[in-house]
């Protein structure tokens, strides 16, 4: 049988199974009410190549976001790539196009809130937008914004945050204004993201933070150590099997997750 057709089957079979459980639960006693329906692994996944393009550089993809409207778009290190589903688009820094990306190297991606498009290349940011095509620009500016930049984020009050190699930078979206934290942080920042209750977390290569956005300071650091040297850590460590901190969220139920560059999260 042709996996279509299996497939067409399996959904008039859906609602047979449940009228004949409403039946057999009308029935039976309450011990006999329940419907056993047989669990099938599925082998119609299949993963395809979809090739963009020769060379290491195509090869590597740093990052995936699928837009609002479906695109999905790749950073690499060779440009942004845009998919439609059917073909690709590149996008490169063009010699005497202002509007064009600044950067060939894509660290990061991030669409925000109105459907613009934020891609740190090399060691700036651009942003994009899709009713123009164009990339506005917010270079390297020594003390204020300087790359790499890890990853983007946006806050609930609209504001822009890139974790970076040399702190933390906030940008206003409306104005363009910038604002730079953390200076003094000796640690490369990974990540950002914040809690529904308004906490916002900063996570460097050796730990979890929570930043004050109103004071521009770090107000809790949780320190993550390998069990070897947990001994003698302070009340704020926290014991892991490894070091040095890429990602990190806080779920739903209120568990902290903490992903490393070795062997754990």
């Amino acid at each position: 049988m042709r996996p279509g057709k299996r497939h067409g089957l399996g959904a008039n079979l859906i609602p047979t199974l449940l009228l004949g459980g409403c039946v057999a639960f009308g029935q039976a006693g309450p011990d006999d009410a329940r419907l056993r329906l047989p669990i099938e692994e599925g082998v119609d996944l299949q993963f395809v190549p979809v090739p963009f393009g020769e060379g290491s550089s195509h090869a590597t993809v740093t990052q995936i976001v699928e837009d609002r409207i479906g695109f999905l778009w790749f950073g690499t290190k060779d440009g942004l790539r845009r998919y439609d589903g059917h073909r690709f688009r590149e996008f490169r820094p063009e010699p005497g196009n202002r509007d064009s990306l600044t950067g060939l190297t894509v660290e990061s991606v991030f669409q925000d809130r109105s459907g613009e498009l934020w891609v740190a290349s090399d060691l700036s940011v651009d942003r994009y937008d899709p009713a123009t095509e164009r990339f506005a620009h917010f270079p390297s500016e020594p003390g204020m914004l300087e790359g790499p930049i890890h990853h983007i984020n946006q806050d609930s009050a609209g504001m822009i945050w890139l974790a970076t190699a040399y702190g933390l930078t906030g940008i206003e979206p409306a104005s363009g204004r910038k604002a730079h934290y953390l200076d003094a942080m000796t640690a490369v920042l990974r990540s950002t993201f914040e809690e529904k209750d308004g906490t916002f977390w900063v996570a460097d290569k050796e730990a979890v933070n929570i930043f004050d956005r109103a004071s521009g300071t770090l107000i809790q650091r949780y320190t993550l150590r390998s069990a070897a040297s947990s001994t003698g850590s302070t009340s704020s460590s926290v014991s892991t099997a490894a070091i040095g901190t890429r990602t990190a969220i806080r779920r739903r139920s209120g568990q902290s997750w903490a992903g490393t560059s070795v062997t754990s999260i």
